[in-house]
């Protein structure tokens, strides 16, 4: 249900480039969605977590797909 964005736009390989791939292996796309859900506002995961599972994914991938948008230079 989840398709996360391609955020690979330029393939050069840099500290940065390297340093998200780790973060995101580590922590996964799932706790990506609850911080965009949240807003960064960690308390509020109680609440998001009792959502259905469609409104929680739709939710989540529209606003990491916003904020990529948003971040495309």
């Amino acid at each position: 249900m989840f398709n996360p964005p391609n955020r690979v736009a330029n393939f050069e390989i840099t500290e940065g480039t390297k340093a998200r791939s780790e973060f995101a292996e580590h922590y996964g796309s799932h706790i990506e969605i609850v911080y965009a859900i949240c807003k960064g506002d960690f308390l509020k995961m109680q609440d998001v977590m009792g959502w259905d599972t469609e409104k929680y994914l739709f939710i989540g991938e529209y606003l990491i797909r916003k904020r990529d948008v948003e971040n495309i230079k």
